[in-house]
């Protein structure tokens, strides 16, 4: 009757993941795996644990945070959950994705599945990547948390993702942290989010904003958080923010 297996710093390799999959085949009831700060599993491990993962219809959770899973292993991972209807957390920080990766997850599962949250953090996604993530972002009816800080989605990335958000009716939080954002990624954001009220949390900190279009302001009836530390934001972006 387990449910849950975490396995945190521990050295699982290719062999050690297809053992690990019997147990999942075996085992129809877990929700939750954890496998985080494993670096040798890699993209090799993760196609150990895809049978399991595939045939496992409770599966809700799964964390594969700092496994350098790479981009082969993201396309895996999601050719392994795109049958699990009932998947609700995904969780890859840390993990080398970059646009292929990136283009497999948004295909397969952003839309696809029951998907809550997705956390693709730190990892080595551009602004194709952010063209991906915004068509994905389109169809998508379910998905309500999308971490994406520490990328390199920059201003064009950020326009795609938020033409994406424009036709969204499920996402309530947006993380875009640190990914060398500037004036004309947050001015285009808000111009596509103006009818988007369902939104209520974007973190933007970290990134190159020095002053924000009165677009912006339009957001403030419904938003319930705004993060926009750490930018270096004039005086004036700074007066009209206030007011």
């Amino acid at each position: 009757q387990i449910k849950k297996i975490s396995f945190e710093f521990l050295d699982i390799s290719q062999s050690n993941s297809e053992t690990l999959n019997q147990i999942l085949l075996n085992n129809k009831n877990i929700q939750n795996i954890k496998i985080t700060n494993n670096k040798i599993l890699g993209p090799e491990g993760v196609r150990g644990l895809s049978t399991g993962v595939d045939h496992n219809p409770k599966l809700l959770k799964i964390d594969l945070t700092s496994c350098d899973i790479s981009d082969e292993g993201a396309i895996s991972l999601s050719n392994s959950l795109f049958k699990n209807l009932e998947v609700k957390e995904i969780l890859l920080e840390d993990n080398k994705i970059g646009e292929k990766g990136t283009k497999s997850i948004s295909d397969k599962l952003i839309g696809k599945t029951s998907l809550k949250l997705l956390n693709l953090s730190h990892n080595k996604i551009n602004s194709k990547g952010g063209f991906y993530i915004g068509n994905g972002l389109v169809d998508a009816q379910g998905i309500q948390h999308l971490l994406l800080g520490y990328n390199q989605i920059e201003d064009e990335g950020c326009e795609f993702i938020s033409k994406g958000l424009e036709k969204n009716t499920s996402l309530v939080e947006i993380n875009l942290e640190n990914n060398n954002i500037s004036n004309k990624g947050i001015n285009s954001m808000c111009k596509f989010l103006k009818k988007n009220e369902n939104l209520m949390e974007i973190v933007l900190s970290g990134n190159k904003i020095t002053e924000i279009d009165s677009d912006f302001y339009a957001l403030f009836n419904w938003l319930k958080t705004i993060k926009i530390s750490d930018n270096p934001l004039n005086q004036s972006g700074i007066v009209r923010l206030f007011q």
